[in-house]
């Protein structure tokens, strides 16, 4: 055979070839394997809406076209948590159930995933659950302290029962001490769940109102009277009155003498302790008389201080 009759030949194996090639994609079958069949997940459950203890039914049904798709693999979520794994049945359908036990109140997403196989592509749905936890109630309890409107009241004498020598005139205030006291009681709620006998279709649902008692938390006043006084005045020995505003006052006795020193409030702690560098004044009281001594820029009392010049104390006799 010539170099002609071998360039013939080969060109006439090539055209068959290429029309083979040319036929089996004109029949239709696809050589991009890659191509996947769509598929759609419905997840529904048969309650929307439930109290922690109540066991929801979830189910997944997985479909390409209208055909339901056995023995594929769907996983169910609740929120980011992972709540199991099943296979769907000969109808599609993959169900679970979840416990809401150990469920606080709030809204949680339940999902539903198909992460696909070599032939179909994957898919999900997802659906919303609420609990309402009528037992989620902290049993931490803050106290609560108020103080009442402070009311001045008319002064009053109060006579210390230990020296009647010696008894002080106070104006007081009511300023009653309020405190909060938890108190735990049983209360009623009503709580409406949706529940659906067709799932997943939930074309025949019923509404259920469910009256649940539960533990709730009120408050109580307890008020614990209180006054505030201070003293204005000292009567002594029944026969002098001294009036001590704009001073701290501290009567003593030894034997029948009333000894009463008074530290000035406005140049000094007004504690009723008079110490160096304090404006003090000093009374004395006897049946018969009564003394009075300054102090202000020497440490010891003197019947006259010239430089003390704050406003002092008086003293009424009674009688």
């Amino acid at each position: 055979m010539n170099n002609l009759h071998k360039s013939i030949l080969i060109i006439v194996v090539l055209l068959i070839s290429t029309s083979v090639i040319f036929a089996i994609n004109a029949s239709g079958e696809s050589n991009d394997t890659s191509a996947k069949l769509a598929t759609l997940l419905q997840l529904t459950l048969d309650k929307f809406q439930a109290i922690p203890g109540d066991i929801v039914h979830v189910s997944a049904r997985l479909l390409n076209g209208e055909t339901p798709l056995a023995n594929e693999n769907i996983i169910f979520y609740n929120d980011d948590k992972t709540l199991g794994e099943k296979a769907t049945d000969d109808n599609g359908v993959a169900t679970i159930d979840i416990n809401t036990s150990t469920f606080t109140s709030g809204k949680y997403t339940i999902y539903a995933s198909y992460l696909g196989s070599e032939k179909y592509s994957l898919s999900g749905d997802n659906s919303k659950l609420t609990i309402d936890n009528l037992n989620d109630i902290s049993t931490n309890t803050t106290e609560v302290l108020s103080v009442a409107p402070q009311t001045e009241s008319v002064p009053q004498e109060i006579t210390p029962p230990v020296d009647p020598d010696i008894q002080s005139i106070q104006s007081c205030i009511n300023n009653d001490l309020i405190e909060k006291e938890v108190v735990y009681e049983n209360c009623t709620k009503n709580i409406t769940q949706i529940t659906c006998a067709d799932a997943p279709l939930n074309q025949t649902c019923t509404t259920e109102t469910k009256t649940v008692l539960s533990q709730c938390i009120t408050y109580k006043d307890v008020v614990t009277p209180r006054q505030i006084c201070d003293t204005k005045s000292y009567v002594i020995k029944n026969k002098y009155k001294l009036n001590i505003e704009g001073y701290a006052c501290q009567p003593t006795k030894i034997n029948d003498v009333v000894t009463v020193i008074c530290d000035s409030q406005y140049d000094g702690n007004g504690d009723g302790i008079c110490t160096s560098g304090e404006s003090c004044l000093k009374y004395v009281f006897t049946n018969d008389k009564q003394e009075v001594y300054e102090k202000n820029s020497i440490d010891e009392y003197v019947a006259s201080d010239d430089s003390f010049y704050l406003n002092k104390t008086t003293v009424e006799v009674l009688q």
